[in-house]
């Protein structure tokens, strides 16, 4: 998801929260207040071609909270497919998200996992892939896609990353 242009660009407010009123559990019930952007048009979709079939097919609404330490997002996502693999590559099926501080915009991969143990990830993306150090993230499948929600410790976004250390 989030095919955009440099004129697509938007830029999207996140609320303070207090430390603990997230609760990542995948279940996004606790973001009843929160300001979700909606995007399901044939340019909001990465993939979207011939096999799109509308925003039934894919979709996807999402919003931003943070508290002093960690930025969250919630994610509502219509899709009938999972494209996924255990190597979490940019082929498959994620969600995207571009971040810029005082250093160089770094490109974020959100890859649900397929249920059981596979509990997903969340990766920088592009020349050597790696976890975001401290990145948290939980989903649950829907009758129509799933909803995720997912916690990046501002540390990793704004010290650059770097791999996780297990």
């Amino acid at each position: 998801f989030g095919g955009f242009g440099a004129s697509d660009a938007f830029a999207l407010e996140s609320e303070r929260v207090d430390r603990g009123v997230v609760l990542l559990d995948g279940a996004i019930r606790d973001w009843s207040n929160a300001s979700f952007l909606h995007l399901e048009r044939p340019q909001d979709i990465m993939s979207a071609g011939e096999s799109w079939g509308g925003p039934d097919d894919a979709s996807i609404s999402f919003a931003l909270n943070h508290d002093d330490r960690t930025l969250y997002f919630a994610f509502d996502v219509v899709d009938d497919y999972l494209v996924r693999t255990a190597r979490r590559t940019e082929g498959e099926d994620r969600i995207e998200f571009l971040f810029a501080s005082s250093g160089p915009v770094r490109r974020i991969g959100i890859f649900v996992g397929e249920g059981g143990s596979d509990r997903g990830a969340v990766r920088w993306l592009g020349a050597g892939a790696v976890a975001v150090p401290g990145a948290r993230i939980a989903y649950t499948r829907t009758r129509r896609g799933y909803t995720a929600e997912v916690g990046i410790p501002w540390s990793a976004l704004l010290g650059g990353g770097g791999a996780a250390r297990a």
